[in-house]
């Protein structure tokens, strides 16, 4: 179940009847599998719902780390705080994605790998960049005293930080960003 007790988009019932409508394939193993919108591999319906529990349940333990590290920070320590809101940002946005995807229940197009999630979380972090400057920063992000600064460190840290969360290889990073430019198009819809 979801951290905060949001339920499936699609529970076996429905699963159940989209495998007979052809929609899924049912596997002698008794799990339904899709193909990607995005990336055309197969994915295992409920091997992809675990992955978001466990994201969830991560991105809310990470979140309150960053939380209890600014509330100890002084005052006059402008940089750090900046970075640990723009660590905190990505976080939240994991989250969000991952209950968004959990309860998606119009359509089998939220499915996809591990890789590509990370890519449309890292996607977004980059339109918001791009999108937003510091005077058009909602009030319900908190970026610290200094907006510039959580602007510029959420630019800096977007990538390692969803590399690192994700566990990804260091090396990736190029692998990354050839993946992201693929699918930039499309995450409009995700």
């Amino acid at each position: 179940m979801f951290v905060n007790g949001s339920k499936r988009g699609f529970n076996e019932s429905d699963l159940e009847l989209m495998s007979e409508s052809g929609f899924l394939e049912k596997r002698n193993n008794g799990y339904f599998y899709t193909s990607s919108v995005l990336e055309k591999k197969q994915v295992c319906i409920d091997d992809y719902y675990s992955f978001l529990e466990k994201v969830a349940e991560l991105a809310i333990y990470k979140q309150k780390i960053v939380d209890d590290k600014i509330k100890i920070c002084d005052f006059n320590e402008f940089e750090k705080k900046s970075f640990l809101y723009a660590q905190r940002y990505i976080y939240k946005l994991i989250f969000i994605q991952a209950e968004l995807y959990y309860t998606h229940k119009a359509d089998f197009s939220y499915v996809m790998s591990e890789w590509c999630f990370a890519s449309i979380i890292s996607e977004k972090v980059n339109r918001f960049l791009g999108e937003i400057g510091e005077e058009f920063l909602d009030e319900n992000i908190k970026v610290g005293e200094f907006p510039s600064l959580f602007i510029d460190y959420l630019e800096e840290i977007n990538e390692v930080t969803i590399i690192d969360f994700f566990n990804f290889p260091k090396e990736s990073i190029d692998k990354f960003w050839q993946y992201t430019g693929l699918i930039n198009a499309l995450t409009r819809f995700f």
